[in-house]
């Protein structure tokens, strides 16, 4: 796995253990990653304050991300595979068709259709395919740093939400970091298949200055996951934060998760347009 870009840290000698989603010994890496959230409505604090009370991280669908262009790749076949992946379409369509018989309706379909039309019926199929074992996959996505002002303005209501700081300990083969590239990745349907989390950790670069980090694991349903004890290290409030608001989140993380540091996100000192945290005592 690629080391982690700037903030996020790792370390990989906690050894092996058992994960819970599947019957080997696996390894094991903790590391420092982010989630930004909103902090306006009571809505916003109750999810807030349930990451840090029962380190409880929720799990969306895969098929249930804000940007439709992911999943999407350049997939490029010769005239055997097109039909190969017509059959498997064909099978999931009716069930009751053997292999060959799927095969065999394909050819006779495809005979009187122009390679144009071919290439539009592929590609709608492959999305259908993308999108099923999107289906079957959870997710919950992490920055690599705390100091992204696009990041706090996106997904922390504008600077007046939270950042929180969190130490994840999970199974390595579950945690992927995200690459950017405008051009879409080529695929083969054997691929498409095989390499599903690999797939899902790939964005356009527009999205480059989130520094992506994905948890994903088998699930068709989204919920919460509970995480281990002292997945929460620092919280971290915006800037732009009412004092009110500020003062009364300290004082609730004072008396609930002692243990659980604070600070205030404030401008860089050397005049940049950067963040510095000042961490202080609630």
């Amino acid at each position: 796995m690629t080391l982690p870009p700037r903030e996020a840290k790792a370390s990989h000698g906690d050894g092996e253990f058992k994960c819970r989603f599947c019957p080997i010994f696996v390894r094991k890496v903790t590391m420092d990653l982010y989630k930004y959230r909103s902090f306006s409505s009571y809505e916003d604090e109750k999810r807030v304050k349930d990451i840090i009370l029962d380190s409880s991280l929720w799990f969306a669908r895969g098929d249930e991300v804000n940007d439709p262009f992911e999943f999407r790749f350049n997939y490029e076949v010769d005239s055997d595979e097109q039909r190969n992946l017509f059959a498997v379409h064909a099978q999931a369509a009716e069930p009751r068709l053997t292999a060959a018989e799927a095969r065999e309706k394909v050819n006779r379909v495809l005979a009187g259709v122009s390679e144009d039309k071919k290439k539009v019926r592929c590609w709608d199929a492959q999305i259908e395919l993308w999108r099923g074992i999107a289906s079957n996959t959870l997710m919950c996505c992490f920055a690599g740093t705390g100091k992204s002002i696009l990041m706090w303005s996106h997904y922390a209501d504008y600077h007046r939400g939270v950042c929180l700081e969190l130490s994840l300990g999970i199974a390595e083969q579950h945690l992927w970091k995200v690459t950017y590239d405008d051009r879409l990745t080529k695929f083969s349907i054997m691929d498409m298949l095989g390499n599903r989390d690999s797939a899902f950790a790939r964005k356009s670069k527009c999205w480059e200055y989130e520094e992506e980090y994905r948890l994903m694991y088998p699930g068709t349903v989204a919920r919460a996951q509970t995480m281990p004890p002292g997945l929460v290290r620092r919280v971290i409030v915006g800037m732009a934060m009412p004092a009110s608001k500020r003062d009364a989140l300290f004082s609730w993380i004072a008396r609930n998760a002692p243990g659980v540091k604070v600070a205030i996100a404030g401008p860089a000192s050397d005049k940049s347009h950067g963040i510095e945290f000042e961490d202080v005592t609630p």
